[in-house]
């Protein structure tokens, strides 16, 4: 890429992503808004309007950038610029991890519940994944999960009421609570209480897994939580 050719990228080499489809494309009015978190044209309860943010995060994080290019009625184009590299990595020294910890996942929405579970799983957790509140409380009926991930925007039951339950009737187990909103104050108190955190959508991977193991580490060392 020479000087000028892409706004926003330094001269140098990159790797270029070609997305492409023959959809129903992206109105000229709503592209300066279409990487904005939570901005979406689909019906209530068909998205979250955070996959495009989370990926022009990523990307631009990397000290790339993404072009778009669409025609209403012909389809869309992207294009992701990520930055290419001759030197070897140097290899990270391997986290502490906790195999045998296992995770109670809830999030209502597919691509996200899929994008975490595989992450977590392939960091060494074992994860028990459902989409609604219901579902999660019928596994806690039998089970016991190390720590518990939980989105407060669910379609049965509020995610606060779950979070609260949770609380209430398995106080041994850690609470992480995910949305793109800020919690509740007296959710926000109770996780404050050393129950467990709050992270905002969209977060890096890897902050959710620290967030895990710090939560796993405490528990261990005050089975008995305050």
């Amino acid at each position: 890429v020479r000087e000028g050719e892409v706004p926003g990228l330094n001269p140098g080499e990159y790797v270029v992503i070609t997305v492409k489809d023959t959809g129903v494309g992206i109105p000229p009015e709503n592209l300066p808004r279409i990487f904005d978190p939570f901005f979406t044209t689909k019906k209530e309860g068909e998205g979250t309007g955070l996959g495009l943010s989370m990926v022009y995060r990523y990307i631009t994080g990397m000290g790339g950038a993404i072009e778009v290019d669409s025609t209403p009625g012909e389809g869309t184009k992207f294009d992701l610029y990520i930055p290419a590299t001759t030197q070897p990595k140097p290899e990270p020294e391997p986290p502490k991890k906790f195999e045998s910890a296992n995770l109670l996942l809830v999030e209502d929405d597919l691509t996200l519940n899929k994008l975490f579970k595989n992450y977590l799983t392939k960091e060494g957790y074992k994860v028990h994944s459902f989409r609604s509140a219901r579902e999660a409380l019928k596994f806690f009926e039998k089970n016991q999960p190390d720590l518990a991930i939980v989105d407060t925007m669910l379609p049965d039951v509020s995610g606060d009421d779950l979070v609260w339950t949770i609380a209430k009737k398995f106080p041994r187990t850690p609470i992480i609570v995910i949305s793109g909103k800020k919690p509740e104050a007296e959710i926000e108190k109770l996780l404050q209480s050393g129950r467990g955190c709050f992270l905002m959508k969209p977060f890096k991977l890897p902050t959710l897994s620290e967030k895990i193991q710090t939560l796993i580490e405490r528990r261990k060392k005050s089975p008995r939580w305050n």
